[in-house]
């Protein structure tokens, strides 16, 4: 059986590293390697960590979360890499599955899965949309990057795919994980297990909302990125795929109540493919702060589209 090396960055996690640990030491499948990647913590990691020998801690320079996964995969010992958020638990029997998967499909490169998002302010639990996009059309993962997540922590691949593709963009945060499924998806297969296997808990500390700006122009250099890099196979979804990218930066500003950049987004969103839902939250915003804020009281504070799962980056 293969050794499989997790990878945990953290940065300032307030111990909540103990719980990933802990989650993936208590594995069904137990030949593995933990490697944490203190990302240039101000608090001492070490601490947190569980007395245990498959753990490794490696201490950087504060690079980012591409960084931190880039040095984890140098330093891993095992031919399959897993990653997991030092915010996010795994269920026990979540390698064994994922292994299962890659070792009975050869020609893959990665198996990713369901998952639940627990909100740790609300105690509220939600289940991920079942809609993997096929890697057999990278178009279409490009297209869903702002709607569906494929989050890290449900990641498990391949060392040496993942190496051939370069590793994470570093210069790329936010949408780092994006960046690379797009280039494993152009060149391997991957599949998906129909199961949650993880648990994504939200803190406040880990969602869009708190860094828009730099998520919007994150999204947008590896859209760019993607179509420069293979422009026969995105040009069929360029206009599709930037209205998309101002719709959700105009909706995020608009939850924000941000107006002015809401509008700009919304308006863009419109005259590169004209939707309704554009239109509607461009006639909104319009309508001022004391207004929204009225209507969200009237409704209880909840706004008639739910985030999607990508805000939970």
């Amino acid at each position: 059986m293969p050794k499989v090396t997790v990878i945990i960055p953290c940065y300032n996690s307030k111990g909540m590293v103990r719980d990933a640990v802990e989650s993936a030491l208590s594995q069904s499948y137990k030949d593995l390697e933990i490697v944490v990647v203190d990302d240039g913590s101000d608090e001492e990691t070490a601490g947190y960590l569980p007395a245990d020998s498959r753990i490794r801690l490696i201490r950087q320079a504060h690079r980012g979360a591409a960084a931190a996964r880039n040095r984890g995969t140098e330093s891993a010992r095992g031919e399959i890499l897993a990653f997991l958020d030092c915010d996010d638990v795994w269920f026990p029997d979540k390698l064994e599955a994922c292994v299962r998967e890659l070792l009975e499909h050869p020609e893959r490169s990665a198996v990713f899965h369901a998952y639940y998002t627990e909100d740790m302010r609300t105690g509220e639990v939600s289940r991920s949309r079942d809609d993997f996009i096929s890697w057999k059309k990278p178009d279409r993962l490009l297209l869903s990057m702002n709607r569906q997540n494929v989050h890290p922590s449900t990641a498990v691949l391949r060392k040496a795919c993942v190496e051939a593709v370069g590793g994470f963009d570093e210069t790329i945060q936010i949408c780092e994980d994006w960046d690379l499924w797009l280039r494993l998806a152009e060149r391997f297969e991957a599949a998906y297990v129909d199961r949650p296997l993880a648990k994504v808990r939200l803190h406040g500390r880990n969602t869009i909302l708190t860094r828009l700006g730099e998520w919007a122009e994150n999204n947008r250099k590896t859209i760019g990125k993607a179509l420069r890099r293979n422009p026969g196979l995105y040009e069929g979804v360029r206009r599709e795929v930037f209205a998309e990218h101002h719709f959700w930066a105009g909706f995020y500003s608009y939850r924000l109540l941000d107006l002015p950049v809401a509008r700009r987004h919304l308006w863009r969103s419109l005259r590169t493919r004209p939707a309704w839902r554009a239109f509607s939250y461009l006639l909104r915003s319009l309508a001022g702060r004391r207004f929204i804020r009225f209507v969200r009281r009237r409704q209880s504070g909840r706004d008639s589209t739910a985030l999607p799962e990508s805000a939970s980056r």
